[in-house]
């Protein structure tokens, strides 16, 4: 492990594809051994920034570190450390998965044979297919496991559960969790628009939308400040900091990220699910 704090620093990084902005100016801090979740709608940069972290992009501007390395200095060393899983990603398609993952152990000095074992039976992952003969969801599972047989001290995910039906996401967070167990687990950073699964695993989670990183926090801060506050009024009565403002039968509704106790006497508070902090982040996007 890197003697840094961060498993992940990024100052100002930046990727434009002429004139779209897909990644404008974000600065992100993911800290050794949590489950960092990259939330946003389609289209808000993920993909582009998780790509451009282990070098499938070139940056615009910008800088960064994963595991205490520049990104610009990452090599296949580096990269021995950090597994990478993303929905689109190209595999073998004529090779058998038992065949795949054998290749794949050679590069990794590190990989674990039993806990490669381990994951293909509990994922219930059949090894004598040809790849190209698998479901998606099977195919997620194999890049699962040979992303995580090795050991891996940072694991970049992006969309691992688009398209699967609820068993396959069960399954392949199922495989994930089991790594994250060990004594020494690794840093997660997955980026999703399905906030339902990731709930229940996430330690922290930040919010992008329009290539910007819009709100971000461990999920115990966000349960601690952020509330929903339900204002008979006009807007006039609202903080700068008020999120998603909606109206609905002559109540205004707004996400707080910095709730205090000082509320005006005809204000009500009421504490909000990831989900529903998903929801007023993604109102505050839309009208942006």
């Amino acid at each position: 492990m890197s003697d840094t704090a961060e498993a992940i620093k990024l100052s100002g990084l930046t990727k434009h594809f002429r004139s779209n902005k897909a990644v404008d100016g974000v600065d992100l801090v993911v800290e050794h051994g949590t489950f960092h979740a990259l939330l946003g709608p389609n289209g808000a940069g993920k993909t582009t920034l998780l790509q451009t972290m282990v070098k499938l992009l070139h940056p615009t501007s910008g800088h960064g570190h994963l595991l205490g390395t520049p990104l610009k200095k990452l090599s296949h060393r580096d990269f021995q450390k950090i597994g990478y899983i993303s929905e689109g990603q190209d595999l073998p398609e004529r090779v058998a998965v038992r065949t795949y993952l054998d290749s794949m152990r050679s590069f990794y000095p590190s990989w674990d044979r039993d806990l490669e074992a381990k994951l293909i039976k509990e994922l219930d992952l059949p090894t004598q297919p040809a790849i190209r003969n698998l479901s998606r969801g099977q195919r997620m599972k194999v890049q699962l496991i040979s992303s995580l047989a090795f050991s891996p001290q940072l694991i970049l995910m992006d969309e691992p559960l688009g398209g699967l039906d609820p068993l396959m996401r069960h399954e392949v967070l199922a495989g994930l969790l089991e790594l994250l167990s060990t004594e020494s687990p690794p840093t997660v950073l997955i980026s999703s628009h399905d906030v339902d699964e990731i709930e229940h695993v996430a330690t922290h989670i930040s919010y992008m939308a329009h290539g910007k990183i819009a709100y971000s926090a461990s999920v115990e801060q966000m349960q601690n400040e952020c509330r929903e506050i339900s204002l008979r009024g006009d807007r006039s009565k609202l903080p700068d900091r008020a999120i998603g403002i909606c109206e609905q039968d002559g109540f205004v509704r707004y996400l707080d990220p910095a709730f205090t106790d000082d509320l005006p006497a005809e204000a009500e508070s009421a504490n909000l699910s990831l989900k529903e902090v998903f929801h007023y982040l993604a109102r505050e996007s839309r009208a942006a």
